[in-house]
This record gives C-alpha cells, structure tokens and sequence, in this order.
C-alpha cells in the first residue's frame, strides 16, 4: 500500500477502514525487524497462516505475568497471588479454566483485556527456568519394572498440576539403580522378569529350604551380599528393566548370563548340603508316598514337616506310620523324650544326647517295628529300670517334631489341615469313602444278589500306577441285596466284606429261611414280647441274619474272594440254618422275656435311690435288650445275652443297698462301663472290652451264673489298654 500510493495513501486508506496508521507502521516496523532477524538466524519463514496454538504459545513468552487460573469464586488467579476478573466486552471472553490477558488494568479491580485460553503445559515449557519443582517419596512399579516418584510443579505459587508420576532415574539415577536391585531383583517385585532373574528366584528358593530342613538361619548368605553382587555387575547407566535389558543386549547377552547366582554365590563358605536321606522329599507311609514339604517358622500352624496327604490315601495311615518321623530330627525327638522322663529314670540315661544316639545306632533299620515300643525296649536296656511306651507315649514335645498333615482332592486343593491323623480321618471319613468309590469306580456293582462278578482282588490301585494308593474291594450290605465298592483301609473293607457275604448267603438261602419267617408268624407270644422293643419284621430280618451267620460262619472262615470259596460256605451252612434259627428264637424268647422282668424291676424301685446308677441299669438294658439287639450281638455272644440279663436283674435287686460296700461295687462296674462305651470304636479290642464289662457285671452281682471268660479288674485294664492303642476305626 505504501508504494503504490505513499504516506499519504496509506493515512486515507487506514482512515476509510477505522485502522490507526500510527499503529500500521509499528507493525511494519515490527515485521520488518523479524524477518531480518530471522534471515540472521538462518530461519525459513513459513508461508503458511499461523495456528492459533502456535500463535498464542508464542505470545505467552512474554505474557508470563498476565496468566491466571480460574477459582471456584469465578475470578482468576494469577502469580504472586494476583486476582483479577475478565472486564466486559472483553474480546475471547468466554472464561477458560486458564488464559493470558494481553493487558491488565487497574481500575479498583485488576481486569484482564484481549485475553485467550491456555494450557498449563504450556506455562511449564515457557517458563521452564521459573518452575518449581516438589518430589514425594519414590515409589516402586512392578508393572513399569521402575521407581517413580509423585511431581508436583508450580509458577510463583500458581499449581501447574500434582501427583503426577515421573521416572526416578531422571532424578536421582543412582538411587533408581538402588530400588531395581533391591526392589525388583532381590524381592523379585516384576510383573515380566527376565530369564536370569526366574533362574535366580529358583535357586534361592530351592537353597532357602535348606535353613527349613536344618532349622536354622545363616546356612544362606544375607541380602547385603546379593545386593553387593549385583551392584557390581550392573553399570552406573542401569536405573530401571528398561535400562536393563537394553544393557544386557548392548553386551550380547539377552539372556543375563552374566547376572545368573548359583550355590557358591548363596552359600556361605563352609555351607553344605544336608543328607538327602536325613531330610527326604518324600516318606512312604501306609505304603503310599507323601510329599514332604519343610517349613521353619514357630510362629506358623505349618512349622517343621508338612505330609501332603491324597484324600483316597488318608484311610490307610495309622499313628505308628508317623512316629517315627523325619530321621534327620529323630535324635532331636530321641532326646527331648529322654530328658521328659521322671527324674528318677532319667538319672540313668545322661548324657541325654550321647544316649539318644546311641540309642539311633541300635534302633537302625527297624522302621518297620513301632517306634514307641522298640524305643522303650532300648532305653529299658539302656537305663536297667523299666520304661513302658505309655510313659513315652505321654511326654509332650514341640509340634515341629509331629508331622503337619495336609489333605488334598484329586485336583489339589486342600481340604484340612492338622497334626491330629485320627481326628482328620473321623472328619474325611465319608468324604474319603466317596473318593476312593469315585476313584476306583470299575469296581461298582449295584443291585447283587449272586455271585456273578468273577475274582475279587485284595486291592486294586489307585491313578497312574498306584501313586495315590490303593483302594479294598469289599462287598457291602444294602439291606436286601449286596452292592460291590471300595473302602480305605483292609479293616474297614474286611468288616462290610463279612456283611455283604452274610447278605449273599441270606439271599441264597432264601427257601430255608421262608420256614423261620412262617414259624415266627404263628407264634403267639413272640410277637407280643417284641412289640415294646422293635418292629415283628425287623426282629425277624436279625434273626434270620444270625442264622446264616452261626450256620455259614460259626468256624470263622475266610471270607470268599471267588464264586467258588462263596458256594463252600453256602454248602457248608445250607442244612444248618434252620436249627440255628430255632435256637436263635428260644435266646430272643428268653432275652425278651427277660428284659420285661428288668422293665418292671426298675420300675418297682423306691425313690431316692442314685439316679446315676438307676439310669447306668436302664442304659445296660438297652444295650442288652434294645432295639436292633440281635444286630449288635453277633457272633457267639448273643447266646449269652440271658445270663447277663440275670445278672442284671441281680444288680437292680441291690440297688436299694447301694451304701457302703455295696455301693463301691455299683460304682466299679459304673465306671468300667463308662470307659468300655468310650473306647468302643476302638475296633475289636473296644468291642470286646465291652462285652467284658457285661462278664464283669456277673462276676460282681452273679456269681452262681459263672463267667464265658476269666474277667478281673486287672484284665479289664489291659483290655483298656490294648483299645486305647488301637487306631479308631473310621
């Protein structure tokens, strides 16, 4: 414009369009000065319009002290502290969070003319040497493999932003490099570790159970020492993985071969393996092979020996598979039992420790004997006075020295816990059933009433090979018919093996049988006396179940595994069973008989008597003459259920002399009682310590009935004993 028409024209051309001339040549003047300046510089002016961005981050350099952030009061904030508000009319006035003004008038009150919105990024980059700059306490990122630290960064009071998180190795590389050897490489806190780092962690984890086995710290050197090593492998430059990696593929090592520890880098000097066969991996047990996992933390349910237990296998341990524990803490155990000892036999077996390894070097290779018992032998020898096991037995030592018991399902989960073995199997004993029937399922038949399923093994095995154990083919009873399945443990199968093979013979007797059931069903008085006691029909089934029993197997045979030994047993009782039968039904006649007499004996009492030893009677009546007592009594006893009803009888006439001596007798047998009801599901020693209390009751109150077998005071408690030792049967 200035060419073409001079000074002159470009005043009339401003003043036709409202412009300032005067403020046309600054701009002139202005441009012309950056474009030299530019030119100076080397600079290539672009031919494009400006961006607005561009444009305002530019014009911001030299606005730094017209900026502000807008408050909740609606007015902004500027640096210092400075308040100001948009004046009216004010062009781009549309209130940003952040803006520039380009001037700011004082008229009462700061407001900002010709303003624009910001960003607070751009303030940082444009006043990079005025930001300030506050760092938390760093922290680390297993995800990231990296430290980082929380930023907080404002202008002249002005907050730019907070929290955000910034690399620590920017800051201070030399602590980044700390917190990646401490955090990431020897706490192993990284979502992705490399393969040397995976290589490491199992090494340490396979030498940290050493100090597990041997109980006891220091076998491993400490952090300070790993820390010490990768100090000085790493390089100065080395702060996160990132770094890392980068790092070992600059040197030609991808896989860290360079940061990989072994045994002698962990060890301290003079460590050394300990016996493998003093501290094994597993334990054969019940003839089944158990983990063993070691823990050494007092503090912890889980501390000494952990056996993880398959819940199929559970049924076959006993107490005696387990005493004898983990040999590399046997003469640890040998001498806590020594010095638990009355001080009257321990005097004879000092030194303690010298003792019990002498006592380890005689008892070598004997594991198959019961530890408790060939220990007392030992020490009996040992000492020259006698050390029973019971007195062993009931020493306390430190649960460590007890196996931990973990029971897991097919899939490994675990199931419970404890050092109790016969208080986890009474609580998995059904669970542990449905798992060997699950397990061992080929083996289920339903619905039997012959023989027609070919040889029955022993045992069959359990997984790949037998690894989780062995399971017991049995026949069961199911009422009517028999069912073919799998139990734990030889007892518990040899037991309903013997009341599925009487179900068999039941049902193949049947034609003999239908003549008891008739001569039963014509009886007049029979019924009657049972009516109190248990329904016609169930009394009947027992009886007829006794029958075969005394026919087919009085002589206590061994139980069939084929058709052929079943067929010799029913041969062998077929022409029996109906005199068994008879004699059967005149011992119920009388044991009910009977019965009705205590009935009305007990009822026939004065008062004031001792309920305890009234209600003591009632309860061996029940026992006696209960519901289901054909059931209960089997074998020869139930012919003897008579004579100890009269005795009975005996013993409530001289209730009403329960004083003075008599009344200590009521008292014994009460107390006899109470322990044989305690130990009867000790097996067959806890049954036929209950069968002796009854022989007990008439060798104290009848003596003229004469007792089956000889029963004293004496035998009753190594009978007591005997049950006590006796694993609970599940």
């Amino acid at each position: 414009m200035r060419a073409e028409s001079g000074s002159s024209g470009l005043r009339r051309w401003c003043r036709e369009r409202f412009l300032s001339a005067v403020r046309m040549r600054e701009w002139e003047a202005l441009r012309s000065q950056l474009e030299g300046e530019c030119r100076r510089l080397g600079w290539r002016i672009s031919q494009e319009p400006a961006n607005p961005e561009g444009l305002h981050r530019s014009l911001l350099v030299g606005l730094l002290g017209q900026l502000g952030r807008r408050t909740e009061q609606g007015d902004y904030l500027g640096p210092r502290g400075l308040r100001f508000q948009i004046a009216s009319g004010a062009t781009g006035a549309r209130r940003p969070p952040w803006l520039m003004a380009a001037s700011l008038v004082d008229t009462g009150r700061v407001q900002a003319r010709l303003v624009a919105g910001i960003r607070p990024a751009w303030i940082e980059a444009a006043a990079s040497h005025l930001i300030r700059r506050e760092h938390g306490d760093p922290q680390w990122d297993p995800e990231r493999g990296a430290a980082s630290v929380s930023e907080s960064v404002s202008y002249y009071g002005l907050g730019l932003g907070a929290g955000r998180r910034v690399p620590l190795a920017r800051l201070d590389p030399e602590l980044a490099r700390r917190l990646l050897i401490e955090e990431g490489l020897l706490a192993g806190q990284l979502n992705r570790p490399p393969p040397f780092l995976r290589h490491n962690v199992e090494v340490r984890a396979q030498l940290e159970q050493l100090e597990d086995r041997l109980r006891r710290r220091g076998v491993l050197v400490d952090e300070a020492s790993l820390r010490d090593f990768y100090q000085q492998c790493l390089p100065a430059t080395v702060g996160d993985l990132r770094s890392l990696l980068q790092w070992l593929d600059s040197i030609g090592d991808p896989a860290g071969r360079a940061l990989r520890i072994d045994e002698s880098t962990i060890l301290r000097k003079g460590g050394a393996r300990p016996d493998p066969l003093a501290y094994p991996e597993e334990v054969v047990a019940g003839g089944v092979r158990l983990r063993v996992s070691y823990r050494f933390d007092p503090h912890s349910d889980e501390d000494g020996a952990t056996l993880t237990v398959p819940l199929v296998s559970l049924g076959r341990l006993q107490s005696r598979d387990l005493d004898w524990g983990l040999p590399g803490w046997r003469h640890e155990r040998v001498t806590l039992l020594i010095k638990g000892l009355p001080k009257s036999v321990r005097r004879h077996l000092v030194p303690a420790p010298d003792v019990a390894a002498n006592c380890l070097e005689r008892l070598a290779s004997q594991e198959d004997r019961p530890f408790f018992e060939r220990l007392s032998q030992v020490l009996t020898e040992a000492a020259g006075v006698v050390i029973a096991p019971a007195m062993l037995l009931g020493i306390d030592l430190p649960a460590y020295l007890h196996y931990h018991l973990k029971v897991v399902d097919q899939e490994g989960r675990v199931l419970g816990t404890g050092r109790d073995l016969e208080a986890l199997q009474r609580q998995f004993a059904e669970h542990g059933r449905q798992a060997i029937v699950r397990s061992a399922s080929a083996f289920e038949r339903h619905g039997l009433r012959k023989w027609d399923f070919g040889e029955l093994p022993l045992e069959v095995p359990l997984g790949q090979n037998g690894e989780a154990g062995v399971a017991y083919p049995a026949l069961a009873d199911c009422d009517r018919e028999a069912r073919l399945t799998c139990f734990a443990s030889p007892t518990e199968a040899a037991e309903a093996h013997r009341a599925g093979v009487l179900r068999l013979l039941s049902v193949a007797l049947e034609a003999p049988l239908r003549h008891v059931r008739a001569s039963v069903a014509k009886d007049r008085e029979l019924p009657l006396l049972c009516q109190p006691v248990c329904p016609l029909r169930d009394f009947v089934d027992a009886l007829c179940d006794r029958a075969v029993e005394r026919a087919c197997l009085r002589a206590d045979p061994p139980l069939p595994r084929n058709a052929a030994e079943f067929d010799a047993l029913y041969e062998a009782g077929r022409a029996d069973v109906f005199d068994e039968a008879v004699r059967i039904t005149a011992v119920a006649r009388d044991t009910l008989d009977l019965r009705r007499q205590a009935v009305a004996a007990l009822g026939a009492l004065p008062d004031g008597l001792d309920p305890v030893l009234v209600g003591d009677c009632r309860a061996q009546l029940d026992q006696l003459a209960g519901p289901g007592f054909l059931g209960t009594a089997v074998g020869e006893w139930v012919e003897h259920l008579p004579r100890y009803l009269r005795a009975l009888l005996k013993r409530i006439a001289r209730l009403p002399q329960s004083r003075g001596p008599a009344g200590s007798v009521q008292v014994e047998l009460l107390q006899w009682r109470r322990e044989a009801l305690r130990l009867q599901d000790r097996g067959p020693a806890g049954q036929l310590l209950l069968w002796m209390t009854h022989e007990y009751c008439v060798s104290l109150f009848a003596q003229e009935l004469r007792t089956a077998i000889p029963v004293s005071a004496k035998r009753l408690t190594r009978q007591a004993e005997l049950a006590r030792e006796a694993r609970a049967s599940a």
